[in-house]
C-alpha cells in the first residue's frame, strides 16, 4: 500500500474541479457567501516516476490539465531543486500552482510564470 502525504491545507484537494476552457485551466472554488462555484487563479501539477523494471527505462510523467499548464509546471519544476529527489526515485507529486500573472496570448518565453507560487500539495514516495 502506498501512503500519499497530503500536505496541511491541500487535503480536499483530491476532488477539485477545474474549468475545461482558457490556457490557465483553473480550479473552481466555491463561493461561501454566494454558495456558487468561481473561476479561481490556482491550477494543478503533476510528476508521476516509476520504473519499469531491472535494466528497463523508467516512466517520467510532468503534467498539468491542458497542454500550456504542462508546458508550464514542467518549465517550473525543472527551476525546483528541492524536488530533485522525485526523478532519482519512484514518486508521485501534485503541485499547486497560483497564476500571479495570466497567460500571455503569444508569450515568447516561460518568464512570465517565474512568479508564479508553486506549493507541494502531495508527495509519495512509491
Amino acid at each position: 500500500m502506498v501512503d500519499i502525504a497530503w500536505q496541511a491545507g491541500f487535503e480536499k484537494r483530491f476532488s477539485a474541479r477545474f474549468y475545461s476552457i482558457g490556457a490557465d485551466t483553473p480550479y473552481m472554488e466555491r463561493d461561501p457567501v454566494a454558495k456558487r462555484s468561481l473561476r479561481g487563479n490556482k491550477s494543478a501539477g503533476y510528476l508521476v516516476h516509476v520504473p519499469l523494471g531491472q535494466g528497463r527505462p523508467h516512466l517520467l510523467a510532468i503534467f498539468g490539465m491542458n497542454g500550456p499548464m504542462s508546458l508550464l509546471w514542467a518549465y517550473r519544476f525543472r527551476r525546483m531543486p528541492e524536488l530533485a529527489w522525485a526523478l532519482k526515485e519512484p514518486s508521485l507529486l501534485m503541485a499547486e500552482i497560483s497564476m500571479m500573472k495570466a497567460i500571455p496570448e503569444r508569450p515568447t518565453t516561460f518568464k512570465f510564470c517565474d512568479d508564479w507560487k508553486v506549493d507541494i500539495a502531495a508527495k509519495c514516495r512509491l
